[in-house]
This record gives structure tokens, C-alpha cells and sequence, in this order.
């Protein structure tokens, strides 16, 4: 069993446990579906996750962050978010890369939420998917609409997972989301498309999180 599950179970160390939950893009690490159902039962009761992603999350690292993310009908894309005027090599560089310029900037919306950000860089972002989502948004970022969406390609094994990116391709997108906000039960959720957004030096970045896991901490 995932250890974080085991921990949500245990009514005496759920207790215990801060208040936020922070879950970071995991490799060659599966969660079930029973995992996934608990996650989303911790969060009802109050708890507050902030689920971290990354580009073509579900199919290149082994890990299938969509698993949780579905359990609201939220889902990472097997794409990458780069910004206006991006080359394929561009595509390669971003993984291993602390350049700003190969991410995209995004305007915070207005809302008492986010009080301190104005405007942060998303680097190696996965764009989401909401178009089936459950609850409703509290608040939604998304990418410039100069923004472009690459998709991979490369053979997948028999797990349908791609551990070797041969090429990039760009197609059509408008906008990509790169974050989403929203209550479930008693609880909060935050769908970022990135891990990246919490360690670069760019923007309010910086501001962005402190404002996020001040959001998501449980109401009393």
C-alpha cells in the first residue's frame, strides 16, 4: 500500500496529519483505484490536497497522477504547455531546464483566494483537462492564448506507458489550463499541471504557493 494512503486511513494519525497534503509527481509509482477513492474521502472529510503534475504525466514517468485527478473528473494531458515561437528542441530542452523563457506565463484571475500573486511562469506543464469535471471550479489559470500544446510520440510498451520521447509535435490548442481550484465535501483540491511552478525562480511564483496552501488549509 502507497504509504500516504496508509496514513489518511489511520483514523489516529489522520489526526496528526498537517493540514495540507502535497502530493508531487511520482515515477514508476501506480496508484489504485481503491487509493484514489480514499484520497478523495480524506478531502471530503476536510482535508486539503494540492496534487503536483508534469508533462505527459500519465504515460512517460510510470506514474498516473490522472488516477486521483479523475476522481473528480480532472486529467492530465499527454502533451506539454510551451510558450509562443517554441521549437522541437525547445520540447527537449524543458525537462532538465530552469529557463523561464521555456515556460509560459499566466495572469492570476481575480479572486480573494490568490491576494498576492500577480503573475507566475509554468515550466514542464502538462495542460488539464475540466471539460469533464465534477465540481465546480473555484478558480481556473490558464496558459496565454499565444501559448502551444506538443505532443509526444515514441513506442509505448505493453503497460501503455512511454519511457522514450523520440519527437514532438505541436498541434492546435487555445489557452491550455494549467491549474484548477475547487471544494469537494468539506475539503479543498488544487490541480497544478506542473511541479515546476513550486521551484522556479520567476514571477510570483513564490507568492502563488504561499497563497495556494493558505487557501487549502482546513476551515475550522
Amino acid at each position: 500500500m502507497n504509504p500516504v494512503i496508509k496514513m489518511v486511513q489511520d483514523p489516529f494519525v489522520a489526526k496528526e496529519l498537517p493540514g495540507v497534503l502535497i502530493i508531487a509527481p511520482p515515477y514508476k509509482q501506480l496508484w489504485s483505484d481503491s487509493e484514489a477513492n480514499d484520497l478523495r474521502t480524506w478531502v471530503e472529510r476536510g482535508g486539503g490536497l494540492l496534487l503536483l503534475g508534469y508533462y505527459a504525466a500519465d504515460t512517460h514517468h510510470g506514474g498516473n497522477p490522472s488516477k486521483i485527478a479523475l476522481q473528480w473528473g480532472v486529467s492530465f494531458q499527454e502533451a506539454l504547455v510551451l510558450p509562443k515561437g517554441a521549437t522541437e528542441l525547445n520540447a527537449r530542452q524543458q525537462v532538465f531546464s530552469t529557463d523561464e523563457r521555456l515556460g509560459v506565463r499566466v495572469t492570476i484571475p481575480s479572486t480573494p483566494a490568490l491576494p498576492n500573486a500577480k503573475g507566475v511562469v509554468f515550466l514542464s506543464s502538462a495542460p488539464l483537462d475540466i471539460t469533464r469535471m465534477n465540481p465546480k471550479p473555484e478558480f481556473v489559470m490558464r496558459a496565454n492564448s499565444t501559448a502551444t500544446v506538443w505532443q509526444p510520440d515514441g513506442p509505448k510498451d505493453p503497460n501503455g506507458m512511454r519511457p522514450t520521447i523520440e519527437r514532438w509535435t505541436k498541434t492546435k490548442a487555445t489557452a491550455p489550463v494549467v491549474l484548477v481550484a475547487f471544494r469537494s465535501g468539506r475539503g479543498k483540491v488544487a490541480i497544478i499541471g506542473t511541479w515546476k511552478v513550486t521551484t522556479l525562480v520567476a514571477g510570483d511564483n513564490s507568492r502563488l504557493m504561499e497563497d495556494l496552501l493558505a487557501w487549502l488549509q482546513p476551515s475550522h
